[in-house]
């Protein structure tokens, strides 16, 4: 998904919905709302206001654990985002279940990751 220049406004998560939503106005003006559905878990960092959203794009969980081993080998031991004894046991549980991973980046401010069944 390309929101290239957007201006983040807000986000948030609604546990019982399992939904993560995502505002932005666009360069044209438009509020545009993103919604990741079947939301299981995220991590931004460098969250402010007046972040330029650059693109959300889906990647490919074995690059994505890859390039994140460490921080991942980390979150096993406080049982985030799920309790996973190494990491080849995480990808099998977050493909198993049809999760995917998308990576959010920005020319300023607000990045990051969320992972949800899909984008709309």
């Amino acid at each position: 998904m390309f929101i290239h220049d957007g201006v983040f406004l807000r986000y948030r998560v609604d546990f019982l919905k399992k939904e993560l939503l995502i505002d932005f106005k666009t360069v044209e003006d438009d509020l545009v709302t993103v919604s990741f559905k079947g939301y299981f878990a995220h991590s931004f960092d460098h969250v402010m206001a007046g972040s330029v959203l650059y693109d959300i794009e889906k990647v490919d969980w074995s690059e994505f654990l890859k390039t994140n081993k460490s921080e991942f080998e980390e979150h096993k031991n406080y049982s985030w985002p799920i309790i996973y004894d190494d990491l080849d046991e995480f990808e099998h549980h977050m493909q198993e279940n049809n999760y995917q991973c998308y990576i959010i980046t920005s020319a300023i401010g607000l990045s990051g990751y969320v992972f949800a069944k899909g984008i709309e």
